[in-house]
């Protein structure tokens, strides 16, 4: 994951750039919430699908 202060490569689960010590704003932490809330809405719509 990039930092967006100094451009810093750092691993994925990093929250602090190891370079300058900026807190990460991690992208794909809020992705995957996303993808969570999406999966569980499409999972509620198939069994309300199912029971008619």
């Amino acid at each position: 994951m990039k930092c967006q202060k100094c451009g810093a490569e750092n691993p994925d689960e990093s929250s602090l750039c190891s370079e300058c010590g900026a807190e990460i704003a991690s992208e794909d932490k809020t992705g995957t919430a996303e993808i969570l809330y999406e999966t569980l809405r499409l999972y509620e719509q198939l069994d309300l699908d199912a029971a008619l």
